[in-house]
């Protein structure tokens, strides 16, 4: 079993890419809120899938038939948002990450968060209000860096510039050195949306926020608002879980990605694959549980 060492965090809203100028008459509009049932829905789904595929893949394994697969390797794009690289400063303000189109945020330690647009300087903030029936919501808004109510959020968003510099320039050195790809705005994806020629499109697009984050013994789980899941082992491979689990996203250690549907790491025999979606299962299965509570 996967035994959490460390925190388990709720997180939210943010990430952009948008074009530096027109700042406030092309603000990104926010990813709408989630309801706790929409939530953890997708939450079920996404484990019963990954269930059935390592069923499957022990049933094939003893000779059993292969199953149906009606996505073939390469006529499938994977998850197209994923965190590049963090930093845990939660002994004090808490975790800041990079995302791979250049947007940075932070998930603070009262569980507020901010993200920083690629380009430009627009940013999110996303809150944290109790009801009064006892639940939770996080209205999001947007601003500039030269307009926000600096009676609250002053000091959130110098540490959100401050972290955002400093995981730019561990990218960089990164890139220098051959260690890292380059950060890209205009990543294709094919799997969710449809591709649009039109850069308006691109920059009022919604937001990709943090919905939650998990450190455990082997890994650290980041969960996206736009349905991927992204499990970073400490051995530097990768899976991330995206198209409501029909997708798989593998990293090897030399950062490789391979694309592969669900029905295709059962039939094809994926051991690599199949042993991270376990451990990425078991951690699920706990954030259902917490989610029920």
């Amino acid at each position: 079993s996967c035994g959490f060492d460390d925190e388990a965090r709720d997180m939210p809203p943010g990430s952009v890419a948008q074009s530096d100028q027109e700042a406030s008459s092309k603000l990104p509009s926010p990813s709408p809120s989630t309801s706790t049932n929409d939530d953890l829905n997708e939450l079920v789904m996404m484990h019963s899938r990954l269930e059935e595929c390592l069923a499957n893949y022990d049933r094939i394994q003893s000779g059993g038939a292969k199953v149906e697969c009606p996505l073939k390797g390469g006529e499938v794009w994977g998850a197209n948002k994923w965190v590049t690289r963090y930093v845990d400063y939660t002994s004090k303000y808490g975790l800041g990450f990079l995302l791979n189109d250049g947007s940075s945020g932070v998930y603070f330690n009262d569980s507020t968060k901010a993200v920083h647009s690629a380009s430009g300087d627009n940013f999110v903030y996303v809150d944290r209000r109790k009801t009064s029936a006892g639940g939770v919501r996080e209205p999001v808004s947007v601003y500039t860096l030269t307009n926000f109510p600096e009676d609250t959020l002053k000091k959130k968003v110098t540490l959100l510039q401050h972290f955002r510099s400093y995981l730019l320039e561990q990218q960089t050195r990164a890139e220098e050195a051959g260690e890292a790809e380059p950060l890209s705005s205009n990543f294709e994806e094919r799997q969710d949306t449809p591709t649009s020629n039109n850069d308006d499109d691109a920059e009022t697009a919604p937001m990709v926020f943090m919905k939650k984050w998990i450190k455990t013994k082997h890994a650290m789980l980041f969960r996206l608002s736009n349905g991927t899941v992204q499990v970073l082992f400490y051995d530097l491979t990768e899976v991330l879980i995206s198209s409501e689990g029909n997708l798989i996203t593998f990293v090897d250690k030399e950062k490789n990605r391979f694309v592969h549907s669900i029905a295709e790491i059962a039939n094809k025999q994926h051991g690599d694959v199949s042993r991270r979606l376990k451990y990425a299962k078991e951690i699920l299965s706990q954030l259902i549980s917490a989610s029920k509570r």
